[in-house]
């Protein structure tokens, strides 16, 4: 989830915008463990409790005759005592499904851990370059990470000038800004924290420039 932002303005005194800010959330492995499964297609284990039964017939697709050795039961004695034969090895297949599949999610829940991260940046083209709109940019880029980390904004403002570099070309597409992706450290809070302070620093970064620029020939 995120949002994400393009502006171009009419005006090719004013700058092209981009504002990216979004949160990834990976599927925790005890919902994929309850999703395998709830899928799960494979033949239940036989239960030892009923291996007497299970001796008598054969496993899905035993013979009536089989449920009565003495052969003096009647043809519908027979079909009963199959149909309680039937029902008995049918409960045992789903118990020993059932905790299959318990132990299955016991374990992968053990397992477990949160898997998220955040990534974003913004950066700024601008068709006609003006020094102090370049350095007003890069000043508030700069002071949206400052209460992070000392490092975060040089950091990010090479990771920007990288990721945004047309190779072809060999030259940068306009002055950067900062950029950055997989962040998930100290801690939730604080990342969540800084991709708050990156998307409410923006519209502080851009709307100067494009007062300014705006309603110029």
């Amino acid at each position: 989830m995120g949002v994400s932002v393009v502006m171009h303005p009419r005006n090719p005194r004013a700058p092209t915008v981009h504002l990216n800010v979004r949160f990834f959330v990976a599927l925790p492995p005890v919902i994929a463990a309850a999703d395998a499964a709830a899928n799960d297609t494979r033949p239940a284990a036989r239960d030892s409790a009923l291996e007497p039964e299970l001796n008598r017939a054969e496993w899905r697709g035993r013979k009536i005759a089989a449920a009565d050795q003495s052969g003096d039961a009647s043809e519908e004695e027979v079909k009963q005592r199959f149909r309680e034969l039937d029902e008995r090895i049918d409960r045992a297949a789903r118990r020993n499904r059932e905790d299959r599949r318990s132990e299955d999610a016991d374990e992968a829940d053990a397992r477990a851990k949160p898997i998220w991260w955040f990534g974003g940046g913004m950066d700024l083209t601008p068709y006609y370059g003006y020094k102090e709109d370049a350095i007003h940019w890069h000043r508030n880029c700069r002071d949206v990470l400052a209460p992070f980390a000392a490092d975060y904004y040089p950091r990010y403002k090479k990771w920007c000038d990288d990721y945004f570099y047309i190779k072809h070309r060999n030259e940068p597409r306009g002055i950067g800004g900062i950029f950055f992706d997989d962040l998930s450290q100290p801690d939730f809070t604080s990342c969540f924290a800084l991709m708050q302070s990156v998307g409410n620093g923006f519209l502080p970064g851009y709307r100067p420039i494009l007062e300014r620029r705006m309603t110029l020939p």
